[in-house]
């Protein structure tokens, strides 16, 4: 039967842990206060050409996963790190298209340093906000992978590294509490049987900021949202202040800053806002804003997303990766591998407070080695003859069972 390998879309400090399970912990950045957030904004900021290459992979693969019929909220920073993390042990052409898709060129020890530097700075703990990245690999035991490929994963990554039994129930709910714990409880991905795996690799995003002027709750009322599908009622969220106002044409839209950001809502009447995305100059829009004295009423909101992403990413260059007879993945292991599925789950709360946020990128590849025989499915469900022999082949019983 053949073994699967997952690289899952969430230093090493070696745990004991229970049978089956051996825990090499990363050893990860310290979280940043939010003035030393804005000092490493500030004195090593990530280099325009990798915010670019993300916002270009932003705009593309949103606009092309989301439908702008339902309610929809997808990490794009998390599917690229997960990509990142497996174009770093891909080659050739199956590289060529996944680095392409990534707007970077084929060099894996740039696109890990560049990774290396997001991770640093996207690890914020203050009393209001929580940003955190994490990464791991869950390795099957006694399955050897390439060195430098996990060395990378584990050194400007900072993935920890898991040594499991996947054929054991409790691998399942050791990888599913170490998401919930990344995403404050947030999540708890379905993973499928994983009996034949060799790896899982997870990333996870989590995110949670205030407003820097909160909304008060005494003025929530509920009111009429217009939905796609028809008018429902939500509860609207108001406050009347200066805030950064952006028009252009027919869409107008608000900036409402966080501790540690900025949240942008867009609408254009009538339209679909899938038509916002697909906006060439989307980055532009939304920094191209005036202060103006703004009555908002903005619903509050809360939902959970399962996204397939494997269609999209074809959609986007890739393509040799996910053909077990044509992707280059031996940079990562000397097994042939192919991404057989990839997908992303997602959460999202909106309220008067503020947002909490988390994702799971989860990127599944079974090996393309020719499979081993299937096994026999062997029912005895009509008549047989059975024989009960001693050790040394006597026969003590011969018999047959025919009704």
């Amino acid at each position: 039967m053949k073994r699967l390998i997952a690289l899952c879309l969430i230093g090493l400090l070696l745990i004991s842990c229970s049978p089956g399970y051996t825990a090499h912990q990363a050893i990860t950045s310290q979280p940043l206060s939010e003035d030393q957030y804005r000092e490493l904004l500030r004195s090593s900021p990530p280099a325009d050409e990798t915010i670019q290459a993300i916002q270009s992979f932003a705009r593309h693969s949103s606009s092309a996963l989301l439908s702008g019929e339902s309610n929809d909220n997808y990490s794009p920073i998390s599917l690229y790190l997960a990509l990142s993390m497996v174009a770093t042990g891909a080659d050739g052409e199956t590289a060529r298209q996944i680095y392409g898709t990534l707007d970077k060129p084929v060099d894996p020890d740039a696109l890990a340093s560049d990774m290396s530097q997001l991770i640093e700075l996207l690890n914020i703990k203050t009393d209001q906000s929580r940003i955190q990245l994490s990464n791991s690999i869950w390795n099957q035991q006694d399955i050897p992978f390439l060195d430098g490929y996990i060395k990378r994963l584990n050194e400007q990554f900072q993935a920890s590294l898991f040594e499991v039994d996947f054929i054991q129930p409790a691998t399942l709910k050791h990888m599913q509490d170490w998401v919930a714990k990344q995403t404050n409880d947030l999540i708890k991905p379905e993973f499928d049987r994983l009996d034949d795996a060799i790896s899982v690799l997870i990333n996870t995003l989590y995110y949670k900021d205030s407003w820097l002027r909160t909304f008060e709750e005494y003025a929530t009322e509920p009111d009429i949202f217009h939905g796609v599908n028809g008018d429902v009622t939500k509860d609207f969220m108001h406050r009347d202040d200066y805030m950064s106002y952006i028009k252009q044409g027919d869409i107008e839209g608000v900036s409402l800053y966080t501790k540690t950001g900025r949240v942008v809502f867009l609408k254009q009447s009538g339209v679909n806002p899938k038509e916002i995305l697909q906006s060439e100059d989307l980055y532009q829009l939304i920094n191209n804003f005036e202060s103006r004295e703004v009555r908002l009423a903005l619903p509050k909101f809360s939902f959970e997303n399962h996204y397939d992403l494997k269609t999209m990413l074809k959609e986007l260059g890739i393509i040799d990766a996910f053909d077990r007879d044509l992707a280059d993945l031996s940079a990562t292991s000397e097994l042939p591998l192919y991404i057989s599925q990839i997908f992303q789950d997602s959460f999202i709360e909106l309220n008067e407070d503020g947002i909490e946020a988390a994702a799971a990128t989860v990127v599944v590849a079974p090996t393309s080695a020719p499979p081993a025989d299937e096994p026999i499915e062997l029912r005895f469900d009509e008549p047989f003859v059975y024989l009960i022999e001693d050790q040394s082949g006597l026969p003590l019983f011969i018999g047959t069972l025919s009704q």
